[in-house]
């Protein structure tokens, strides 16, 4: 419903259906359904594992089914999906929504909205840099996102690639994202 009604008709991938604004497609019992299941699918299924949401279970099912989310996009997608996100997010309140699917197997999908940025994170990025101590990020997010978010909010160049420890992902000859590590 949601690719034959709005993703499709944008996209001149099928007539099969009448278009709906995003507005619309959004008040459908099908996107409700979507929604619960899509959060579960990538945030329930990883607190599985007793609720650790850092065990080996949760960082294999988080490093399969969200760059699932990217494949076949470019680097400039994914770069502009990111910049949008965030400001989304910036622009959102502290939410922790909840969705239940309707139908026979029913599944409760949970997700966090809204993002704050603090400014001590820089503050002390930029102290450590003047005492002229190395300054480090690690993250298990892909190179992309943590390359964008701290071009964002203004952290772009303030620490060496050399000192970035980030999951960096492979694109084809293409340009698009493969999924492949």
């Amino acid at each position: 419903m949601l690719f034959d009604s709005y993703i499709g008709p944008i996209y001149n991938l099928t007539n099969d259906r009448e278009p709906m604004s995003l507005h619309d497609v959004k008040k459908t019992r099908e996107f409700s359904n979507f929604r619960a299941k899509l959060a579960f699918l990538t945030f329930g299924l990883e607190v599985i594992d007793g609720g650790n949401d850092h065990s080996d279970c949760a960082m294999t099912i988080a490093m399969t089914v969200f760059p699932q989310l990217l494949v076949g996009m470019s680097e400039d997608e994914i770069r502009s999906l990111i910049r949008s996100s965030i400001r989304w997010n910036l622009a959102e309140s502290l939410q922790n929504p909840s969705y239940t699917s309707t139908g026979e197997l029913k599944v409760e999908g949970k997700y966090s909205k809204g993002l704050r940025v603090f400014n001590g994170q820089e503050s002390t990025m930029r102290a450590l840099r003047a005492a002229k101590v190395e300054v480090y990020v690690i993250s298990a997010s892909p190179q992309l996102f943590a390359a964008e978010a701290s071009n964002l909010i203004g952290l772009g160049n303030m620490v060496p690639n050399t000192n970035v420890y980030v999951v960096r992902f492979a694109t084809n000859d293409a340009g698009l994202f493969t999924r492949k590590r």
